[in-house]
């Protein structure tokens, strides 16, 4: 009960860590909403959770480790344009794995029992919450990477000249935005992961200042500020016992998808503050507007 009252508490920031790791730890195409095992690994040193044996972690995401009951972990999807025998683990997954990775650890060198400080101390056996409590804290919080929110920049998004040259270039953005929508083939008018790559390069977003890595990363920037739930919907449950229900949103809206050129063009000019209407209207003129044709002629594809 504990346990789940923890992962509901800091849902969005476990999502924020999930997703952090799933693209800045990949190579070559990245995907936000699977994690791989040298993804999964990233995560554990960047956390700074150690175990007796550095194969426990691996053997943990490949299903090869000690979860509740003796079971595999379940939820691992083969991969077709992947290695064989690689998978690849959803965020659902990736909440339940935190907990089996708790109890991997139990046995290690972690305290069993605690003390209880103040008159009358008595000693306490530390529950598996407690455990999952100081792996949250101490470890994933304190010293895991995560995607963040640059707070300076959303502050100059609503300086009245930033946004006058954004509402002035606003009907041809729709137009962009709408052409990706159709080659995406969206039934919901909104643009997801791969539509939003493609449309970058499309686009001339992607360059030496701005790489593929940092598009993806932008993506999931303006998701994680932006709207709450999304119809990809998954259980997180450990040996058939659901501890909580996660709502994923992956795509965006016209909203989103002018607030992440907006960030592309921030990111262009090297996140430089006070200036952002000028790098704003560099980057569109210079880098994105020049490319609309292009983008139609993808939309009709």
């Amino acid at each position: 009960q504990r346990c789940e009252s923890l992962m509901i508490q800091n849902i969005q920031v476990l999502r924020r860590v999930f997703r952090y790791y799933c693209i800045a730890g990949s190579v070559g195409t990245t995907n936000p909403w699977t994690m791989g095992p040298r993804q999964y690994e990233n995560f554990a040193k960047g956390a700074k959770i150690k175990m007796k044996s550095k194969n426990l972690i691996r053997s943990l995401y490949e299903g090869g480790g000690a979860p509740v009951g003796g079971d595999k972990p379940e939820g691992m999807e083969d991969n077709p344009e992947s290695d064989a025998g690689v998978k690849e683990m959803s965020l659902s997954k990736f909440l339940e794995s935190l907990i089996r990775l708790v109890i991997m650890r139990i046995p290690d060198n972690l305290p069993k029992i605690r003390s209880v400080k103040g008159k009358g101390a008595v000693q306490q056996e530390w529950t598996l919450s407690m455990h999952f409590a100081d792996m949250l804290y101490a470890h994933i919080f304190t010293h895991a990477s995560m995607i963040q929110k640059n707070e300076e920049y959303y502050k100059e998004m609503q300086i009245p000249a930033v946004k006058t040259v954004v509402q002035e270039r606003r009907s041809i953005l729709k137009t962009m935005f709408e052409g990706a929508v159709r080659f995406g083939g969206s039934s919901t008018g909104r643009i997801l992961f791969n539509t939003w790559v493609q449309f970058c390069k499309k686009a001339g977003a992607i360059g030496t200042t701005v790489s593929l890595q940092r598009i993806s990363l932008i993506f999931v920037e303006v998701l994680e500020n932006g709207e709450e739930g999304g119809s990809n919907i998954a259980d997180v449950s450990i040996d058939g016992k659901v501890l909580l229900r996660v709502f994923d949103l992956q795509d965006i809206g016209l909203e989103h998808f002018i607030d992440a050129l907006c960030r592309c063009a921030h990111v262009h000019h090297g996140e430089r503050h006070g200036k952002l209407e000028e790098d704003i209207l560099n980057f569109l003129e210079r880098n994105i507007l020049p490319n609309a044709t292009a983008v139609e002629r993808m939309s009709l594809k």
